[in-house]
């Protein structure tokens, strides 16, 4: 099938999904944040917020912040303060490639937990979290830290009432451009796989 129509279809489902189902208010105002991947419009966070903007949410804001991590959003009050200032129904976050190498398990665990705290603190009831992509090429030496912060996330987010969803199973066959980061053609794959798969699913 076409990879156009494929992402039209994706688009029509989740603007089903985002609508009211179960007992969940369709969202007016989503939060997401996120790292170097979130920075530009081009990136996954810029691409996700366009699909958002095209299934109907009134308002979508992307905070990305190279190099920075979930312990960075809590000891620098960012998080607090974009919750505070957007008042979002839904917080969307795509970090963990940062925190690669800075936590023991137990440590990690204690942020996340404070991280899903302050959001929740603001009022915000539904949380879904894209975790690091995998790293390759030269900096392929990165990948066993990165599938580590992956795991700690899978193991502990659930537990806080957190949807998490595997970035290294979303970017598994999509070439960087520097180990890390991607050129807009993946960027826009990562980001259609999202929004087709686990954010639709996650939000229905």
């Amino acid at each position: 099938m076409n990879p156009l129509v494929l992402v039209a279809l994706g688009l029509v489902g989740l603007a089903a999904a985002l609508s009211l189902a179960s007992e969940r208010v369709r969202p007016e105002r989503v939060l997401l944040v996120g790292d170097s991947h979130s920075e530009a419009p081009w990136t996954f966070g810029g691409r996700v917020v366009a699909k958002l903007e095209e299934a109907g949410i009134p308002l979508v804001v992307r905070k990305g912040h190279r190099g920075k991590g979930v312990g960075w959003y809590n000891t620098s009050g960012t998080l607090r303060d974009e919750v505070a200032s957007v008042r979002p129904d839904l917080l969307i976050v795509a970090l963990g490639g940062n925190d690669a190498g800075r936590f023991q398990e137990a440590d990690y665990a204690a942020a996340l937990r404070e991280f899903v705290d302050t959001a929740k603190a603001g009022g915000i009831k539904h949380i879904i979290w894209f975790g690091p992509p995998r790293s390759d090429k030269g900096l392929a030496y990165k990948q066993p830290a990165r599938q580590k912060v992956a795991n700690w996330q899978a193991k502990h987010l659930p537990g806080m009432g957190v949807q998490w969803h595997d970035s290294m199973r979303l970017t598994e066959d999509l070439p960087t451009r520097d180990g890390v980061h991607y050129e807009h053609g993946e960027y826009e794959v990562w980001a259609s796989r999202a929004v087709a798969g686990p954010l639709q699913r996650a939000v229905a």
